[in-house]
């Protein structure tokens, strides 16, 4: 099970993505599918979490990528893990909406990944020393995402614009606007292993759940 956030962190700006391992099962009384979270967990390196953050420009009346993190895998055995980062005193894509792609995905060891892909809702963020009231309409997601956050993996497009930092699509030298690959699939682990790892660290709630969390490094989408 998958979960993507979207809020304030310090002020400007906070994105997660995490991963619970459950079980499906069916409940014939209630017809209905529940779901069991295993805390038995998973040996390190099969949970695979990243985040694309979303923000829409409103020059371009389009949502593109801001920021990204790259592939990180859970460090320990465990059944819960979250990738994150607090963007401390700055949207990085100035004055606008925002909203977190995350993608989360699960091996049981056969060498095959499983999981998927969901959208936050969206969260206006101002730059310092201005009123921190939308002056623009909050913007419809992107019709590839469902009311619900899930996203159509098939209609959504294989690349995306990049956003500057001023809020502005990236223009290449001829006056185009740049995009960015968007990846779903699983990396190779060679180069999950040499992704940045962050700060991890375990986060135990007061009913003894145990969550591991990388404080995750975000960049700038390489074209």
């Amino acid at each position: 099970m998958i979960t993507s956030e979207v809020s304030d962190g310090n002020g400007y700006g906070y994105a997660k993505v995490e991963t619970n391992i459950s079980t499906k099962f069916w409940w014939a009384p209630y017809k209905v599918w529940l779901y069991c979270t295993s805390e038995t967990g998973v040996p390190a390196g099969r949970i695979l979490l990243r985040y694309e953050y979303l923000v829409f420009s409103f020059y371009s009346q389009t949502w593109g990528v801001c920021m990204r993190t790259d592939w990180y895998s859970n460090t320990s055995s465990a059944s819960r893990w979250r990738v994150s980062t607090n963007f401390g005193g700055y949207p990085p894509c100035g004055e606008a909406w925002y909203a977190t792609l995350g993608f989360g995905l699960v091996s049981p060891g056969d060498g095959h990944y499983y999981g998927g892909t969901l959208a936050s809702g969206n969260h206006w963020f101002t730059t310092p020393y201005l009123a921190s009231v939308p002056s623009v309409a909050k913007p419809a997601m992107p019709a590839w995402v469902g009311k619900d956050g899930t996203v159509d993996l098939a209609a959504m497009p294989r690349r995306l614009p990049v956003i500057d930092e001023t809020g502005h699509v990236l223009l290449d030298a001829s006056g185009q606007p740049v995009t960015t690959a968007i990846e779903t699939d699983a990396p190779a682990a060679k180069n999950v292993l040499e992704a940045p790892q962050g700060v991890t660290r375990l986060e135990t709630a007061e009913n003894g759940t145990v969550t591991g969390v990388t404080d995750a490094v975000a960049r700038r989408p390489l074209t």
